[in-house]
């Protein structure tokens, strides 16, 4: 779980996108989390590297839920629903138990920090799928 909030961009965003972009001095058009990520580091990414989100909010610039990675690589291990983030693992049991024991969504998210279909999206979420075996 991510020890700090998200700190939403405030500025222009790319069309279609909720990820913030900023023009330096000489026109360029630079991504604010990837420019963030890079500030933080104090030096720029690695050719061919993408700043990745853990938090999954592509308009945060909270350096501390981002990840240096390559593109081709697996999306990083702590990215989940905005929605799971909002309780602990052991929350999430009690609100699986809960529902199977016959209780509705609506009472389930009166016990938590959640909305109804916030606890619908915990209760029918599906595992990572397996690797599959090699030969």
């Amino acid at each position: 779980m991510l020890s700090s909030s998200c700190w939403p961009w405030r500025g222009r965003v790319l069309r279609g996108s909720r990820i913030g972009v900023l023009e330096d001095g000489d026109g360029d058009v630079l991504q604010a989390h990837r420019l963030a990520l890079e500030i933080h580091l104090d030096r720029p990414l690695l050719p061919g590297m993408e700043a990745v989100h853990y938090c999954g909010n592509r308009s945060c610039c909270n350096a501390a839920h981002m990840v240096e990675t390559d593109p081709a690589a697996p999306p990083p291990l702590p990215a989940v629903r905005r929605t799971q983030r909002r309780v602990t693992p052991v929350q999430a049991e009690e609100i699986r138990a809960a529902r199977a024991a016959g209780e509705t969504y609506a009472s389930i998210a009166r016990r938590y920090p959640i909305s109804r279909s916030g606890a619908r999206k915990i209760v029918v979420r599906t595992p990572a799928p397996e690797p599959p075996l090699t030969p």
